[in-house]
């Protein structure tokens, strides 16, 4: 009985003290009501409800402060920061000011919920394929409708007993062409820092017969890309939104063209998509490093006029499936073995993986392309900004540039030492990926 006793006493003990430390959370208190009612409540941008006819709307909320918006069409607009104190009751009574003269504002839009602002006041939220209807006092209004990073702005001018209808597209278009009917469309959106386990996957966009519009709603790089039986297809990048309307074509060569031999030019079309080159790799449980780099190639192969899609296979050669394991560590970013000559030589250095693909694709268009040709610069940074990279090779200088366009093969003995059966090796690997992509 002692026992029990003590251990029931303990029990209760521990109770007292703990619940002496258990936080409540603490709240206060929103009385609204509007003269007329029904007017829609809005705090911090978010719906709450309305203001009712028999009694207040009566919100029970965490203190701080809060934007409370009342919105009745007909009336102007009621705007007031609001504070909520702890365990007390804040009570709001507005009457709602009546518009004189009206006109009139109908909103469709594309996105649900959307925040309409004009003349920077919140006018409440859009409904997706749904008109908004606002009566305003004429006049002249900035109008700015907001979602995310998603923004849509427009000035316009309300005439009195006059409804100005809008439709407001918050998406990103995108028109997309082919050269060739019944080709399938993809695309994908890069994520500098994805991870082998989430490396993006394209998404089908369906067969197009020859130019569509395409919708998008997440800002970002996006590689765009097409497959038909019979073609290859160079990918096209573009940064949304577009800065201005433009059409990304797609182009493509017949499969006889893609599937070429040693003989191909050093100059020529980068060919294939990001995602394609990368899941080659994948195949052979290759890339320990997540070393996703098929981007740069296919990029500035197409800036600088290189065939960015046999260099890649060239850096699969030169890494042995981007596993290293030689002179050069997969810290140096350099994919070619540039400046490496053997006997422990580990070559250059290069800051970034892009940084390392552009100068490997620059050091090709010294051995490719004649003296007349110019030089490999400058060349814009990924993903087509503004800012401009200029020679990355540090061994270009030192390149006998040839008399004429010259292919894949004069690379024997040259890239490599001796390297007689060099180019015949990036061909096997250009090959097994054709092979490996269905072509």
């Amino acid at each position: 009985m002692k026992k029990s006793f003590l251990q029931s006493f303990t029990t209760i003990l521990i109770l007292i003290v703990l619940s002496g430390c258990i936080v409540k959370e603490e709240f206060g208190y929103l009385s609204i009501s509007s003269d007329p009612q029904e007017a829609i409540v809005f705090l911090d941008g978010d719906t709450v409800g309305k203001t009712n006819i028999n009694k207040p709307l009566n919100l029970t909320l965490k203190p701080g402060s809060y934007l409370l918006c009342l919105y009745l069409d007909g009336y102007k607009p009621y705007e007031e920061e609001i504070y909520i104190l702890k365990n007390k009751t804040t009570t709001i009574a507005v009457t709602l000011e009546p518009l004189s003269e009206s006109g009139y504002l109908s909103i469709s839009s594309d996105t649900d919920e959307a925040q309409i602002y004009l003349n920077n006041q919140f006018y409440g939220l859009t409904k997706a394929n749904q008109a908004v209807n606002i009566t305003l006092s004429p006049g002249k209004y900035q109008l700015k409708i907001i979602k995310g990073q998603l923004e849509y702005e427009k000035e316009i001018e309300i005439l009195k007993d006059t409804t100005l209808a809008l439709k407001c597209e918050l998406q990103f278009k995108v028109t997309i062409a082919v050269d060739t009917q019944n080709a399938e469309i993809f695309y994908w959106r890069d994520q500098s820092t994805a991870t082998k386990l989430d490396y993006p996957v394209a998404t089908s966009l369906g067969l197009l017969e020859s130019q569509a519009v395409f919708k998008f709603n997440e800002p970002g790089v996006y590689w765009f890309y097409a497959k038909k039986s019979g073609r290859v297809f160079s990918a096209e990048v573009a940064v949304l939104p577009l800065k201005e309307d433009r059409t990304i074509n797609l182009k493509s060569v017949p499969v006889s063209v893609a599937r070429s031999d040693e003989n191909t030019l050093i100059q020529g079309k980068a060919l294939f998509a990001p995602w394609e080159l990368e899941n080659f790799v994948s195949i052979n449980g290759s890339n320990p490093y997540q070393i996703y780099v098929a981007k740069y190639y296919l990029y500035f192969g197409s800036q600088l006029g290189i065939t960015g899609d046999w260099a890649y296979c060239q850096s699969i050669h030169e890494t042995g499936w981007f596993k290293f394991g030689g002179d050069v560590p997969y810290t140096q970013n350099n994919y070619a073995g540039l400046g490496a000559t053997g006997g422990g030589n580990p070559g250059n250095y290069f800051n970034t993986p892009e940084e390392g693909v552009l100068a490997q694709i620059q050091h090709l268009w010294a051995y490719g392309l004649p003296s007349s040709s110019g030089d490999p610069f400058p060349v814009k940074k990924y993903p087509l900004l503004t800012d401009v990279w200029g020679i990355l090779d540090k061994r270009y200088g030192y390149v006998k540039r040839p008399e004429k366009f010259e292919s894949w093969v004069y690379l024997n003995g040259r890239w490599a030492v001796p390297g007689t059966t060099y180019a015949q090796c990036i061909r096997d690997l250009h090959n097994s990926l054709m092979n490996y992509l269905g072509y």
